[in-house]
């Protein structure tokens, strides 16, 4: 599975929910196998916002299957933290994954925007700087940018942007357009596909992301995800985005509120 769209699969992550006070916001997403029969990690996200967009942003992924993801249930994965205040669609963050030792992230200063990358413990640092010229969006930072974009979506048309993929040290082209209706949980809902704006888009597999239409909520992600099975590749998911803990996530250690992780 190509990796730049596994790197996209934390960014659809985000924004669940609530719509607006100045304060903290929390929210987990359940990651299924692809046909969405076995549940293999969680997410626990924190946010502090200000006028209901993420300002600070950390996110916690927990094992919830030894077997496939070669760490006990219940044991840390990863972690994230972000930081948008100096923009909203292209957040500076790191992603540690401690077991493979590896780090990637994006960082802005006086000398520009950069992405660093290191793929393991005892690996050199590699970074490549990149400019900053809109349409752009970076990880997290994806999903500001669909609602900003979200009644031109809904219309019909595709929105073609860059995306910052620090992961791959590189920036690459991609669009982005509405694929059809469908209901979850017996509600309306949405569904926006990205893919590469080249012919590649052929052979390379897409991303699709589920909105609530109203709330504009991202409900549900399939694709690949950035985080490795034990066998160190990576691999199909079916992110869900719930309110209530599946009964397969208890002993998972997840918390169903805003609490400091151990």
């Amino acid at each position: 599975m190509p990796r730049f769209f596994a790197l996209i699969a934390l960014s659809l992550l985000c924004t669940f929910g609530a719509q607006a006070s100045d304060d903290k916001y929390c929210f987990n997403g359940y990651a299924y196998s692809e046909d969405g029969a076995t549940l293999l990690y969680t997410e626990h996200h924190e946010q502090s916002r200000v006028n209901g967009l993420p300002i600070d942003w950390t996110v916690v992924y927990r094992s919830a299957n030894a077997d496939v993801m070669g760490i006990a249930r219940g044991e840390v994965i990863a972690r994230k933290q972000f930081d948008f205040s100096d923009n909203g669609t292209v957040p500076v963050y790191t992603l540690d994954i401690p077991k493979e030792g590896y780090r990637e992230g994006i960082r802005h200063d006086d000398k520009g925007w950069r992405m660093i990358r290191r793929k393991s413990a005892d690996a050199a640092v590699e970074t490549e700087s990149f400019k900053y010229k809109q349409p752009i969006a970076a990880d997290s930072g994806f999903d500001p940018f669909v609602k900003q974009n979200f009644d031109a979506l809904m219309a019909g048309e595709t929105v073609k942007f860059d995306y910052v993929a620090a992961g791959r040290l590189g920036v690459i082209g991609l669009r982005a357009s509405k694929v059809g209706n469908t209901t979850i949980n017996g509600k309306p809902a949405v569904k926006f596909r990205a893919e590469l704006d080249s012919l590649l888009r052929f052979v390379v597999d897409s991303l699709v992301m589920t909105y609530d239409p109203e709330s504009k909520k991202i409900l549900q992600y399939e694709g690949v995800s950035n985080l490795h099975r034990k066998e160190g590749d990576t691999f199909p998911v079916l992110i869900k985005y719930l309110d209530k803990a599946p009964e397969a996530a208890k002993g998972s250690n997840t918390p169903d509120g805003c609490m400091q992780e151990g």
